[in-house]
């Protein structure tokens, strides 16, 4: 084989690797961003269930107002046993709502932590996958096969 051609392959070769390694900064950096915006949308998850819950309770609490509203303006007592089981009943129910809500807004931004943390494995997957291109296209290069 030609020296020349040996060395045209070779500096191919390198072109190549660099413009590889070029591309996989890319996807990293990709990757970087996509992971720092699945952990703030796990964050803000996290803070609208705590939203939604206090304006559930704020809710919860105008329902218990009117309910005594309610049963005095009909000449009944809010002390009443009937009155009280009523407005227990929906403290309990607008509870189980805020409880609900911050459940839900918890579930998401655990969805949103799992694909964050897939992002750190996709990387580290792409670098090793990287190095053994790298490796096969130096040998390659090195031996004419480029």
């Amino acid at each position: 084989m030609n020296p020349l051609s040996m060395l045209g392959g070779f500096i191919t070769g390198v072109f190549n690797m660099f413009a590889m390694g070029e591309e996989f900064n890319l996807k990293m950096d990709e990757s970087r961003d996509n992971e720092k915006a699945l952990r703030r949308a796990s964050s803000d998850s996290i803070l609208r269930g705590q939203y939604q819950g206090f304006t559930r309770r704020l809710q919860g609490s105008q329902l218990e107002g009117q309910q005594r509203l309610a049963y005095a303006n009909s000449g009944i007592s809010t002390s009443s046993k009937s009155a009280q089981a009523t407005i227990a009943s929906s403290q309990i129910m607008s509870e189980l709502d805020v409880l609900t809500i911050e459940n839900n807004a918890a579930r998401e931004a655990l969805g949103f932590r799992q694909q964050a943390d897939q992002e750190i494995v996709k990387r580290e997957r792409a670098g090793k996958r990287l190095a053994n291109q790298m490796s096969a296209n130096s040998i390659k290069s090195v031996f004419g096969g480029a």
